[in-house]
């Protein structure tokens, strides 16, 4: 969980990590979709 407390997500992130938690991943999958997520959107704002 610390990784969670690490990034600050955006509130429809969080909600999707809940979601994501419920379905049963594990913490590292949810971490690395996380990162993808955060990823593109850093790079989409840079594009700008």
């Amino acid at each position: 969980m610390q990784k969670l407390e690490q990034i600050k997500l955006p509130k429809e992130l969080e909600k999707e990590v809940l979601i994501l938690y419920e379905l049963g991943l594990e913490q590292y999958e949810i971490d690395y979709l996380l990162y993808i997520k955060t990823k593109n959107i850093r790079s989409s704002k840079w594009e700008h």
